[in-house]
């Protein structure tokens, strides 16, 4: 059990060095603008496929598979490449590079399995991974029970989030999946990039499909809390996610991100509050 008041000191702590260090530059004139290092007007969609090789490191395979799996997982809940058939069944609705690589993956499973069930998709997804952050996760995942496709998956439940996982879980497989696509880094500022940019792939409007703000808004804290803000709530509550997918595992949840960050509901709330202030972000 942590001691109360030496937390909140630590809190408190925590904060002033926040402001400290995000005022960078004297006071002129009553005004501050802390450095964001963001560009707030960069719009993926409009990029083509060489700016969006260089901002993200990825090839268009690559791309193709992370974008893939994300849309598999967040319709059915589970990786039994149910999007394969999506996919096939109406080719035109999906970009070529996605194309091409599910005739690849239908072709080597039904040849090594004679059905469909993700499996060669989970091997390229674990690789982008690898790719993107390091970590190699397929020794974890990889022996995971298989799951055969009853056939395509239902997209529509990429807009009402009904696929088994919690709200959180479908937040952070959004963020996760797309915080190289705002400065080619996985560090966690796609959180600040949706709240803030106009050009965010994913909405926090209230529109059917949006991300709940909140939920947007705890990953933020809970990186804020540790004064040096590199991504790493939103990397462990997806660690949360993977074995909610692959493991039967809980999933993550708002309380999980808040105590593996140190900080209670109101301690998250005045931290992201004296961020929104300094951003001109409505709370």
């Amino acid at each position: 059990m942590k001691n109360l008041p030496t937390r909140r000191y630590l809190w408190f702590t925590v904060l002033s060095l926040i402001f400290v260090t995000s005022c960078g530059a004297a006071d002129t004139g009553g005004e501050v603008t802390p450095p964001l290092n963001l560009d707030l007007t960069l719009d993926y969609r409009q990029l083509d496929e060489a700016e969006r090789t260089a901002l993200t490191g990825l090839d268009s395979g690559e791309r193709a598979a992370l974008s893939l799996w994300e849309m598999q997982v967040r319709a059915a809940g589970v990786n039994n490449g149910g999007v394969y058939f999506n996919v096939l069944n109406d080719p035109g609705s999906f970009p070529l590079a996605e194309v091409d690589l599910i005739r690849i993956l239908y072709n080597s499973e039904m040849s090594e399995y004679g059905r469909i069930n993700g499996k060669h998709l989970d091997q390229r997804f674990f690789r982008v991974v690898r790719n993107m952050t390091g970590e190699d996760i397929s020794a974890v995942y990889s022996g995971a029970p298989a799951v055969f496709a009853p056939g395509p998956v239902a997209l529509d439940n990429l807009l009402t989030g009904e696929n088994g996982l919690g709200s959180l879980d479908n937040a952070v497989i959004r963020l996760w999946s797309h915080d190289l696509l705002d400065n080619g880094k996985m560090d966690g500022s796609i959180t600040k990039f949706t709240l803030l940019s106009p050009f965010a792939l994913d909405a926090v409007d209230g529109s059917q499909g949006s991300i709940n703000p909140d939920e947007v808004k705890v990953l933020l804290a809970a990186d804020l809390a540790s004064g040096t803000p590199d991504g790493t709530p939103l990397a462990s509550a997806f660690s949360a996610v993977l074995d909610a997918v692959y493991l039967d595992g809980p999933g993550t949840s708002v309380a999980e991100v808040l105590e593996a960050a140190g900080i209670d509901q109101e301690e998250a709330d005045a931290l992201f509050d004296d961020w929104a202030e300094r951003r001109g972000y409505p709370r």
